[in-house]
C-alpha cells in the first residue's frame, strides 16, 4: 500500500517547492515498489478570493504535481488530474478564511 502524499502551497501559488520535491521523490519511490499503478491528483485551495479563481489554482496546483512527478518518471498516461477548488477542505475554516492545509495537492494510487 501506497500512502497518500501531500502537498502544500503558498497562498495564491502553484509552485512545488522544495519540500513538496523532496515528498513527491519519496512517493514515487513508494510507488515504484507497489508495481507502479494509477496514479490520481486531487488540487485544493481554501477558500480565500474567488471561486472561479481558486478552481483555476487548483487545477494548475494538480498539473504543477502531474508535472513534477513525469520529471520524476512517472508516465504521463498512468496520471488522472481532478481540480475541486475550495470544494473539499481538509479543515473547516469562516468564509474566505485563509487556511495552509486547504492548501494542497493529494497523491495517491488508483
Amino acid at each position: 500500500v501506497v500512502p497518500a502524499a501531500l502537498i502544500y502551497f503558498d497562498s495564491g501559488s502553484s509552485v512545488v517547492d522544495a519540500e513538496g520535491l523532496a515528498a513527491l521523490a519519496v512517493w514515487v519511490e513508494r510507488w515504484r515498489a507497489a508495481g507502479e499503478p494509477g496514479v490520481r491528483i486531487d488540487g485544493h485551495t481554501d477558500a480565500a478570493g474567488l471561486s472561479e479563481a481558486n478552481a483555476r489554482l487548483a487545477r494548475a496546483r494538480a498539473e504543477a504535481v502531474a508535472a513534477a512527478l513525469v520529471a520524476l518518471g512517472v508516465p504521463a498516461d498512468r496520471i488522472v488530474v481532478e481540480a475541486w477548488g475550495e470544494d473539499r477542505p481538509a479543515v473547516d475554516a469562516p468564509d474566505d478564511a485563509p487556511e495552509p492545509q486547504n492548501r494542497r495537492v493529494e497523491v495517491r494510487v488508483r
